[in-house]
C-alpha cells in the first residue's frame, strides 16, 4: 500500500510548463489523459495519438522519469483521432483551458490536446470526465489495451460517484459495486438510446449512482 501511495504521489505531480503551450488547432492529433484522485493502485497517464513520434514527444516532455516509464503511447488511426477530437464536451473544455486545483477534494481528469508541440489542457470533474471517457471508448473499441486503460480511470470515477453523498468507505467492495454500476449504466444507456435521444450518459450515471448510494 505504501508503494502504491508513493507511486500515486509521483504520478500526480503538476505537469511541467512547456514553452510551446498555446491553443492548438481544433483538429489535434494527440490526447493525453491523466487521472488525479484516490486509488488503491497506480493509475498511469494515457496517450492517444495518430503519430507515434508526436506521442513520444508528449511522453518525454509532460512526465517525470517514473511516470514516463509506465506511460504507453497508443497509436490509433487518423480517422479515430479525428472522431475523438470532435467530442463536444472535450472540445469545449480544451477551448477554455483551466489550471489544476492545488488540492482537489474530488477526483479529476486532465485532458491535454495537442497538435505538433502546441497544446491546450483542461481539467474536468468526475461526472463530466466519465462522460468524455465513455465517448472516447466508443471510438477505440478496436484497441483493447487502450480500452482497458480507459476503463481503469472510469472505474475510479464510478467509485467516487457511487459513494458521493453516502458514508461508505473507499474499499475493494465499493470498487466491485462500481463495476456493477458500470454494467448497469451500459445496459441502461442502450435501453434509453432506443427510446429517446434526450438522455445522456451523465444523466443515466447520476440516476443509477443515486440508487446505489442509499444507506443499506
Amino acid at each position: 500500500m505504501k508503494a502504491h501511495l508513493t507511486m500515486a504521489l509521483l504520478l500526480t505531480l503538476p505537469l511541467p510548463h512547456l514553452q510551446g503551450k498555446e491553443h492548438p488547432a481544433a483538429a489535434y492529433s494527440t490526447l493525453v489523459i491523466e487521472y488525479a484522485g484516490r486509488t488503491d493502485r497506480p493509475v498511469f497517464p494515457i496517450i492517444i495519438t495518430s503519430s507515434e513520434k508526436e506521442g513520444d514527444w508528449y511522453r518525454e516532455h509532460l512526465f517525470t522519469d517514473v511516470a514516463r516509464t509506465f506511460t504507453r503511447v497508443n497509436v490509433v488511426q487518423t480517422s479515430t483521432m479525428s472522431n475523438i477530437a470532435r467530442i463536444s464536451l472535450l472540445r469545449n473544455g480544451l477551448e477554455r483551458p483551466t489550471a489544476p486545483p492545488d488540492h482537489p477534494k474530488a477526483p479529476t481528469v486532465r485532458f491535454v490536446g495537442g497538435a505538433g508541440q502546441r497544446y491546450a489542457d483542461t481539467i474536468l470533474e468526475a461526472q463530466t470526465a466519465m462522460t468524455v471517457l465513455g465517448a472516447i471508448e466508443e471510438h477505440v473499441a478496436d484497441y483493447p489495451d487502450l480500452l482497458n486503460d480507459l476503463s481503469q480511470i472510469d472505474r475510479y470515477l464510478g467509485v467516487y460517484l457511487l459513494g458521493k453523498g453516502s458514508q461508505r468507505t473507499y474499499d475493494s467492495s465499493c470498487c466491485n459495486q462500481a463495476m456493477t454500476l458500470r454494467t448497469l449504466v451500459s445496459g441502461t444507456e442502450r435501453a434509453y438510446s432506443k427510446r429517446a435521444s434526450g438522455y445522456n450518459r451523465a444523466d443515466v450515471l447520476s440516476a443509477t449512482a443515486r440508487s446505489f448510494s442509499k444507506p443499506a
